[in-house]
């Protein structure tokens, strides 16, 4: 099994009690899948359920559905972004709720 992100260490060694937010939150990290150092081009790339360690994402169509999903040290240029299932319901009771959704501001590749 390939290593979770440095800023996952410590949370993978506390022990707590059956039942403890942070506990069960805790062991989703065995069910994400550990990718690293890949470079991702002109691909759909589901995000759900993967961490993601020093990997690039160029011209990606990137899925997301509100499952756990993380990154460290991984760069993004030119992406897309589709949020289905829970992760588009969210937005959906957010806008309902009244709030403005804007699209996010474009960083240059230099910046990110």
């Amino acid at each position: 099994m390939k290593r979770p992100p440095r800023a996952c260490y410590k949370s993978l060694t506390r022990r707590g009690k059956k039942g403890d937010p942070l506990t069960e939150w805790n062991s989703s990290f065995k069910s994400l899948e550990f990718i690293e150092a890949q470079a991702f081009r002109n691909e759909t790339v589901r995000l759900d359920g993967k961490s993601f360690l020093d990997c690039s994402f160029v011209n990606c169509l990137l899925c997301y559905g509100g499952g756990q999903c993380e990154w460290e040290n991984t760069r993004f240029s030119k992406c897309r972004i589709v949020l289905d299932g829970p992760a588009n319901d969210t937005i959906q009771t957010l806008q309902g709720l009244g709030f403005v959704i804007e699209a996010p501001v474009l960083a240059t590749d230099t910046e990110i």
